[in-house]
């Protein structure tokens, strides 16, 4: 195996990382993913309407959270404007 494949098939991100429970998604992944605005998630965020975790200033969401609110259907998460 060279350098380049094993770069190639290294995750990029942790969200990558298929069927881990524990895997988080960035800001950016779970915005993409929800079809929201990255302004929206960090709204809901600290709206406390979204589950995340700090690492220092970093914030990350859980897949499977994201995953069962696209599973869920219309009665996900509440937006108010």
């Amino acid at each position: 195996m060279t350098f380049t494949d094993a770069v190639s098939s290294t995750p990029k991100y942790i969200s990558d990382v298929g069927g881990n429970a524990s895997a988080l998604a960035t800001v950016a992944e779970a915005a993409k993913f929800l079809h929201l605005s990255v302004p929206m998630i960090h709204k809901l965020i600290a709206e406390q309407k979204v589950p995340f975790r700090r690492y220092g200033r970093a914030v990350r969401i859980p897949w499977h959270w994201l995953r069962s609110e696209v599973a869920g259907g219309a009665g996900g998460i509440p937006i108010t404007r």
